[in-house]
């Protein structure tokens, strides 16, 4: 996955073995069990997320959106933005939030 990051947001594009609404599942089971994210709205066009603040940053909005592609394979669409709109440097965190929601959208 190759992560982009100017000007403290970040984004990333990703592929995960699924169809959206198996992985829109998988996501939700997943996360409800994270205590850094949190699920702000779920439908099966992605997920709207909030990242809690540590101290790298105030926190994060985070935006997933699914597009399939076939039947069993959908690519998801990543973007991290900080909770503080005038945050400019994140230290990382938002390509380690994308990382490891990377990691809980794989099957």
């Amino acid at each position: 996955m190759q992560i982009e990051t100017v000007a403290g947001r970040s984004s990333a594009d990703f592929t995960v073995q699924l169809a959206p609404d198996s992985l829109l599942a998988q996501l939700q089971d997943r996360l409800s069990t994270q205590k850094r994210f949190t699920v702000v709205e779920a439908s099966q066009a992605g997920l709207r997320l909030n990242a809690r603040p540590n101290l790298a940053t105030w926190g994060g909005r985070i935006e997933l959106r699914f597009v399939p592609m076939g039947s069993t394979s959908t690519l998801v669409q990543g973007r991290w933005t900080p909770a503080l709109p005038t945050t400019v440097g994140i230290w990382g965190q938002g390509a380690r939030d994308l990382r490891a929601l990377e990691a809980l959208a794989q099957p």
